[in-house]
């Protein structure tokens, strides 16, 4: 997954130049950026912090992205931010509803909204905004407020006339993720080929060339399945 993240991170970022400060490279460029003066240094002793326990998984989700991006692995834990932290929060502010969202980068950097989905596209904004000198990492202080055009933003990826693994289909995911697309639709089925494994009807895919298995398309608590880990990044 480190690589497909790299090389996504890396598109993202030439893709933004039309439209980049020359401190940030955001994809797709914000309805409001509001660039300060200094950066918020990300290190070793930054952590990712959540305000509520629906956020924890979400928090791993983001250590694992800056892990990939910076090398630093940093400790994801419930409670208040500190100097250098990344905050994961909803906010009850009237003006940030649906899938708006706000950053804010200060001292430590906030993403914020009014449900997971949105502090999700948030924290997607930190992780591009992240630089790099001299092996260190920043981030801009600025503040961000975004939200879709489109309520709907899907990719579709077939399946049954071309196999991918699911491994293949988890970096698809994070894909969606850091161009902040809503759905992802896996098209399993058609003429060619019936790749979902059933119980009931064993001999559904017989004639298939390939298939999933069963723990592959099956929901697991802490399993390497795609629905969890779909669920977590959305």
């Amino acid at each position: 997954m480190r690589t497909v993240t790299a090389t996504v991170l890396a598109a993202l970022a030439i893709s933004s130049a039309w439209a980049a400060t020359p401190e940030v490279n955001i994809v797709p460029w914000p309805k409001s950026l509001s660039v300060t003066g200094g950066e918020m240094a990300l290190s070793g002793s930054s952590r990712i912090v959540y305000s509520d326990a629906s956020l924890s998984n979400l928090a791993e989700v983001v250590a694992g992205e800056v892990e990939e991006v910076t090398r630093l692995k940093l400790k994801t834990e419930r409670g208040a931010p500190s100097k250098g932290d990344i905050f994961l929060t909803y906010t009850d502010d009237p003006c940030i509803k649906g899938e708006k969202h706000r950053v804010r980068v200060v001292d430590y950097a906030t993403a914020e909204a009014a449900n997971y989905n949105a502090v999700a596209m948030a924290s997607v904004t930190l992780i591009q905004a992240i630089k790099e000198a001299d092996g260190s990492y920043t981030i801009q202080k600025m503040t961000v407020l975004d939200e879709p055009d489109a309520g709907y933003r899907g990719f579709m990826i077939d399946v049954a006339r071309q196999q991918h693994s699911i491994k293949t289909l988890k970096e698809l995911v994070d894909m969606c993720r850091l161009y902040k697309i809503r759905y992802m639709q896996i098209h399993f089925n058609d003429d060619q080929a019936y790749t979902l494994p059933s119980k009931a009807y064993s001999e559904l895919n017989a004639a298939s060339r390939f298939s999933y298995t069963l723990a592959e398309v099956t929901w697991q608590r802490n399993s390497f399945a795609i629905s969890p880990w779909m669920w977590a990044r959305t």
